[in-house]
């Protein structure tokens, strides 16, 4: 996130919000199957780490600030490790999904993989929803919005990305309402998901970093 020279208020705002994520990524671990109960306040984690982001800010508010994490280092940590396969959490059967969010074929009950070829698999699917965020968004995308709309990618499809209103507000250029539209998709089988309100809501602090 190249900060460059942005007032220090701007400044302020997007790292604060890289904290954020930051914080968010390593005190709560996400299981892939999202049967787990999040229950994060996201405004009171904004609270704790605003404080000390904006005392660093204050001091060098035009500092050149690196990118603090990469699609694949988000993705993993939302997505989470399985050394086994294990079942849709709606419908308690297919797609069954092993590793990292793989699923496929070469995915069934009681299907043996190494960590190796869970690694394989993830470089395969990542590429892939990378592909397709290329193939249908036609704006120009920040470095942050382009790996959240990667993870929601890897997480739902490119089919669902192509179809929703999400891309078509990302390509007439409406990112806040994007944002917005990031934060719909939590619902499997017809029931809310705790598991996918928490990954959406941290894909939409991406996006708007």
């Amino acid at each position: 996130m190249a900060i460059g020279r942005y007032s220090a208020s701007v400044c302020a705002i997007n790292c604060v919000n890289a904290a954020l994520v930051v914080f968010i990524l390593t005190h709560n671990p996400v299981q892939a199957d999202y049967r787990s109960q999040i229950d994060m306040d996201i405004d009171t984690a904004r609270s704790t780490v605003a404080s000390v982001v904006r005392s660093v800010v204050s001091v060098r508010p035009h500092a050149q600030v690196t990118h603090l994490f990469t699609g694949e280092q988000l993705v993993k940590r939302l997505e989470s490790y399985r050394a086994e396969a294990y079942p849709d959490p709606g419908s308690h059967g297919a797609p069954w999904t092993c590793g990292y969010g793989h699923t496929g074929k070469d995915c069934y009950p009681g299907v043996r993989f190494t960590k190796s070829q869970a690694t394989a698999w993830f470089k395969t699917d990542y590429t892939k929803a990378e592909a397709d965020v290329d193939l249908s968004v036609t704006k120009p995308l920040t470095y942050y919005q382009k790996i959240a709309l990667v993870s929601f990618t890897y997480n739902l499809g490119g089919g669902n990305l192509s179809r929703s209103t999400l891309l078509k507000d990302v390509n007439a250029g409406d990112y806040a309402d994007a944002a917005k539209e990031l934060k719909r998709w939590v619902v499997a089988s017809g029931k809310r998901c705790n598991g996918l309100a928490f990954r959406r809501e941290v894909e939409s602090i991406v996006f708007g970093m």
